[in-house]
């Protein structure tokens, strides 16, 4: 015995498939690595505007800290400077020349 009914309900069944389990999995595996990408990068965009502010905000006091530290540096070089080319500067470079040599020769 055979109902014409069958059939027509195969079909139905046929054209609505229904997503495997894999399917689903990989979808939601998808959509949420695409989503922790963009908060990724937005955080990135973030993190790099916040820097660009905080060096906008200390640009000046970084100027003068820098115009500081040349003066320094500067000072610093001279005074090195007329150490070494002074009567003591040639007395502790020789005497230190002398005790690097005496040590390479032993």
């Amino acid at each position: 015995m055979k109902n014409e009914h069958d059939m027509d309900l195969m079909r139905l069944f046929e054209e609505r498939r229904e997503p495997a389990q894999g399917e689903i999995f990989v979808k939601r595996v998808s959509k949420r690595i695409a989503l922790m990408r963009c908060t990724h990068r937005a955080m990135q965009i973030l993190f790099a505007g916040v820097g660009v502010v905080i060096l906008a905000i200390l640009t000046p006091w970084l100027m003068d800290l820098t115009g500081y530290i040349t003066l320094g540096s500067n000072l610093l070089a001279y005074g090195i400077a007329a150490m070494i080319l002074s009567p003591v500067g040639w007395a502790i470079g020789g005497g230190a020349g002398l005790v690097f040599f005496l040590q390479t020769r032993s």
